[in-house]
């Protein structure tokens, strides 16, 4: 698992939605191509704020893992 500072990496290094979708609009691609990819943005954006809320909330903290060694 990535720590907090591998996170912070990753996510300011990170391209905004608006930049992917300006990418999406510049390739030579046909207009439903384009939608299909916009439509797959938005999914691929949903799911991986899901993803990442749900680690956030079943990683323990590491206080609880000292607490656990202990037993």
């Amino acid at each position: 698992m990535m720590n907090d500072d591998t996170n912070a990496l990753v996510l300011e290094t990170m391209p905004s939605k608006r930049v992917l979708r300006d990418r999406i609009d510049r390739l030579s691609a046909s207009a439903d191509a384009k939608a299909i990819l916009n439509d797959l943005l938005d999914v691929v954006i949903d799911v991986g704020g899901r993803m990442s809320a749900k680690t956030w909330r079943s990683t323990p903290s590491p206080a609880s893992w000292r607490s656990q060694s202990r037993e």
